[in-house]
């Protein structure tokens, strides 16, 4: 049986800035910074595969998936919950 950990991240995400901007402009915009709570489905040196839900029922399936560079990660925590495949 697997077991999935669920964590909580907190990560930079890159951002679309729609329109037209003049030079002095750019120092303003910022990327977007994210907490996302998911289960972790997979890890790789470069980057993890978080999902925010899991089918319980067989086939079991995981749902709607993140993967996330490890260099956009600012902050990293296990909860306490888990998931047992």
């Amino acid at each position: 049986m697997k077991e999935y950990k669920k964590i909580e991240i907190e990560w930079l995400d890159i951002t679309f800035f729609k329109g037209t901007y003049e030079e002095s402009d750019l120092k303003n915009l910022q990327e977007q910074h994210i907490k996302t709570i998911g289960y972790l489905i997979k890890e790789e040196k470069d980057y993890i595969i978080i999902s925010f839900g899991v089918e319980i029922t067989e086939p079991f399936r995981v749902l709607d998936l993140y993967k996330i560079p490890k260099f956009n990660i600012i902050k990293r925590q296990e909860l306490k919950e888990g998931l047992r495949e």
